[in-house]
């Protein structure tokens, strides 16, 4: 009665088919279709002592690229939950988890490693959870997570980046799992559920960071000190529901322009950046609305809603652009509000 067991498979396959052919990119294309094939088996054991339950567990994964190359992964984890008079509870948690390199990183034929391992995040938290009344709950965990065998290497070759063009030295030796990081922070949550209403607050603040293969620390790309999202949800009368998400986080870091050369030879204007990732862009910001109505039938049920993203029409920037001087910043900024309508049917 108080013991548990959990078993199961998981099987992942498929193609994976990339083509790079960008003109303004000086180095050669690069294309490859390739058939993957990633079995997984776990066990997860529960124990109720009391107060206490304990989960335990293991995940084993493998990861088969056009049958020649094997990336295998084993994640331990464990979890526990421990009852604090009638409406607290403390949990901690800690576990691997396990993602394989890319086709592009572990194939030969593109300049791949066929050697490498699988990228690993030892992951570590703590928190505590109080439930105020029937309705309202909140909820505080602390979290680090440990990056190793992170792959890194040859940034010669075409990627994707926001922002302005990387700034060198770059690594352009062969991939290796050489790099690594840490992701360390604080989550809050207020929840209420109640007869008619929802509604969610959470806030969550951290800090990210990579080292690359000769050790040196830096933000990561996408690196957001603070994300906070609120949600209500209201139901009303004659089957109809409206709510609203506010979203506002931290702008990603970039690299900014901090003076320009003109070159009189080829009369262009050539920037001249400052330390790496030392500016932001502007925060994040969106306020979401959506309104539903359900229309019940014998033997099925109809949905008819609304949905409009940024209904204020925040002008978030994408990412950072200049003039063709680099005297001023020119955003490129993200769309206007889009209202999607749409129905559901369920039976």
């Amino acid at each position: 009665e108080n013991i548990g067991w959990r078993i199961g498979i998981d099987l992942y396959s498929g193609f994976f088919d990339f083509l790079y052919d960008i003109p303004t990119f000086p180095g050669d294309p690069e294309g490859g279709k390739y058939f993957f094939l990633s079995p997984a088996g776990y066990i997860e054991n529960t124990i109720r002592l009391g107060g206490l339950d304990i989960i335990s567990g293991i995940r084993a994964e493998g990861y088969t690229l056009s049958n020649t190359i094997c990336f295998p992964a084993y994640d331990p984890r464990f979890s526990s939950r421990l009852a604090i008079g009638d409406f607290g509870f403390v949990k901690a948690s800690a576990g691997i988890f396990s993602q394989f390199p890319t086709p592009r990183q572990g194939n030969p034929n593109s300049d791949g490693n066929p050697d490498l391992n699988a990228q690993k995040s030892y992951q570590f938290s703590i928190g505590y959870e109080q439930s105020i009344s029937s309705a309202l709950k909140i909820e505080m965990t602390g979290f680090y997570n440990l990056l190793n065998d992170i792959v890194v290497g040859r940034e010669d070759r075409f990627r994707f980046y926001t922002g302005p063009p990387p700034i060198g030295p770059f690594d352009t030796k062969p991939y290796a799992n050489a790099g690594g990081g840490q992701i360390y922070g604080i989550e809050t949550q207020i929840r209420y559920n109640g007869p008619n209403t929802i509604g969610l607050f959470s806030g969550t603040f951290s800090r990210s960071e990579r080292t690359n293969r000769d050790g040196n620390v830096r933000l990561f790309a996408y690196d957001q000190p603070f994300v906070i999202n609120a949600l209500l949800s209201q139901q009303l009368a004659k089957n109809r529901r409206f709510g609203f998400r506010i979203r506002y986080s931290a702008g990603n870091p970039y690299t900014p322009v901090v003076n320009r050369v003109y070159d009189l030879n080829t009369r262009n204007f050539f920037p001249v950046y400052g330390e790496r990732d030392s500016g932001r862009i502007n925060p994040f910001f969106a306020l979401d609305i959506r309104y539903d109505k359900d229309y019940t039938f014998d033997k099925w049920k109809l949905t008819t809603y609304i949905d409009i993203q940024n209904a204020t029409y925040y002008k978030n920037t994408e990412l950072m652009a200049w003039t063709y001087d680099y005297t001023e910043e020119q955003p490129i900024e993200g769309q206007p509000p889009f209202p999607i309508f749409g129905i559901k049917g369920e039976w």
